[in-house]
């Protein structure tokens, strides 16, 4: 039996009232799936220094194009993080020579963070090994059963509600 539905059969012998089962199959599972692939993720980014956050702010300025460079505004839209958070990423960056920052002479609230030769040297290292990782993550699956997987993923997505700043 899968540890989720255990869970479920164990709340419903102990609350017979309610009915944990279809939401419960559903989030336990994707909780479960969620830490599995954590693990494997920062697994990857601890061998080249990196954390989950580190990566994602690297990886945002790689794929931005040469020069790679982005406000911080727009690094905090990019990642879907808060404008503070990505300060706290970049202060970590610049700290380990990965990323420099530099303000805009023409409006003193734009910061640019931009890659440094050993950043943009760490994020072409650690890509590929990130990729062939997500892709043996995911090789359970045929390619059709990931298509869908993606797309009930969106649609969940979709469906919950954002809060309200």
């Amino acid at each position: 039996m899968h540890p989720v539905d255990e869970i479920v059969a164990k709340w419903i012998a102990q609350r017979p009232d309610i009915d944990p089962t279809p939401p419960l199959r559903v989030i336990g599972r994707l909780e479960r799936v969620f830490r599995l692939v954590d693990n494997s993720l920062v697994r990857i980014f601890k061998a080249h220094g990196l954390n989950n956050s580190s990566f994602d702010v690297l990886a945002t300025l790689r794929r931005s194009g040469d020069p790679f460079r982005m406000t911080s505004s727009e690094l905090a839209r990019s990642t879907l993080i808060t404008n503070s958070a990505v300060t706290q990423r970049l202060d970590k960056l610049e700290a380990a020579g990965l990323v420099t920052r530099e303000g805009d002479p023409s409006d003193r609230r734009v910061v640019y963070a931009q890659l440094t030769p050993d950043g943009l040297t760490l994020i072409d290292e650690v890509t590929p090994s990130h990729f062939e990782n997500e892709a043996h993550i995911l090789s359970g699956l045929t390619g059709e059963e990931r298509h869908s997987l993606a797309e009930l993923l969106d649609k969940l997505e979709k469906s919950i509600p954002r809060p309200t700043p």
